[in-house]
């Protein structure tokens, strides 16, 4: 099970949207993903990322989940024309992936100084995944 709870365009680069995102994830026998990684839409990885972030805010909700360290950050450098992410938890062990949901569209960037950036959570609701 996890989420996707954010995704951030951080800044532009040759044409590409560079994306940081972030959520938790856990499989049902309470194991992390080892890696995390971003696929396009041609099939190629596009981002990479790692787990065993902290995430308080997920143990006090889903109970099913009792690993402290479900927490993942995730780069991507994403085709400009790219809708949202697509983004799986490596299953450790082995060559399956388990895909965790984001299901809505990548924000658009702004460089503007100041402007707010929308607030991160590694818990929401919205998106979940059961493996």
């Amino acid at each position: 099970m996890g989420a996707t709870g954010s995704v951030t365009v951080i800044g532009a680069k040759n044409g590409r949207k560079e994306l940081y995102a972030e959520g938790w994830a856990s499989l049902v026998r309470l194991e992390l993903f080892p890696r995390v990684v971003s696929v396009s839409e041609d099939g190629l990885i596009d981002g990479l990322g790692v787990s065993g972030g902290e995430s308080f805010d997920v143990i006090k909700v889903v109970l099913q989940v009792t690993n402290l360290n479900s927490g993942w950050h995730l780069y991507v450098l994403a085709a400009s024309s790219a809708k949202s992410p697509t983004i799986y938890g490596v299953i450790a062990g082995s060559d399956l992936v388990c895909e965790i949901p984001y299901s809505k569209p990548i924000p658009q960037y702004s460089s503007a100084p100041g402007e707010a950036r929308p607030r991160r959570s590694m818990c929401r609701r919205t998106s979940w995944c059961l493996c």
